[in-house]
């Protein structure tokens, strides 16, 4: 696996994914995330990660939580939830910045 650091600096836009098999939750709305994000946002760089598998990348973004959504542009930490957020939610926050730096 690229280590994620590696992958906020070489993607102008990322969103990291923070989940488990074991969650069903994560199961669910990892989809709808991909769905979203092939229809509005296809420059943006989507990253999955298991926290059972690479629990030392998990604690380095200080993810205690899962499922955790972390959204970066130009390298910069733009938002994060965890536990309890919509899809929706998600997609207004890209909305703005993703507009402004592929526009």
């Amino acid at each position: 696996m690229i280590p994620l650091e590696t992958i906020i600096a070489q993607k102008n836009a990322v969103l990291a994914l923070f989940g488990g098999d074991q969650c069903n939750v994560c199961t669910a709305i990892k989809p709808k995330i991909e769905e979203m994000l092939h229809m509005h946002f296809p420059h943006m760089h989507f990253v999955y990660i298991d926290c059972a598998t690479h629990p030392e990348t998990c604690a380095h973004q200080c993810v205690w939580s899962i499922p955790a959504v972390k959204v970066w542009f130009a390298g910069k930490l733009s938002g994060q939830w965890a536990r309890a957020f919509s899809i929706e939610q998600l997609r207004q926050h890209i909305q703005r910045p993703y507009t402004l730096l592929f526009s």
